[in-house]
């Protein structure tokens, strides 16, 4: 995939290519939530929002889509599907699993990531 790290570019935190997750804010109502997030790489701040039903599911799969519809405003023609969100109790903690799929130009990518969820 075009603009895909290679050997030697540089994805240390503070560079363009690095992405940090710098805010999320979720609301709720009426059985939705709606969240915003905010990425930064470098000085450039990206955002993005989604609404989806208020379940756990629901609440992971609205940051899931939030996140990449302000990662997908890094760099022209990069799309971003959210392809699934599942939720894991793994060695006693939880975790949210997202599969995403990534396209630039006619090259396509399955992308897959896995975090924590803290108690809030």
């Amino acid at each position: 995939m075009r603009g895909a790290l290679g050997p030697g570019d540089d994805a240390t935190p503070g560079s363009p290519r690095f992405l940090l997750l710098s805010g999320i804010q979720m609301e709720l109502a009426n059985r939705e939530v709606h969240c915003r997030v905010q990425l930064s790489a470098g000085s450039q701040n990206y955002h993005g929002e989604a609404r989806e039903m208020d379940s756990p599911t629901g609440r992971a799969r609205a940051a899931a889509r939030a996140t990449l519809a302000a990662a997908e405003q890094v760099g022209p023609g990069i799309s971003l599907g959210l392809e699934g969100v599942s939720m894991i109790d793994l060695f006693s903690r939880k975790y949210v699993a997202v599969s995403v799929e990534a396209a630039q130009d006619r090259h396509f990518l399955l992308l897959a990531g896995m975090v924590t969820l803290e108690p809030s």
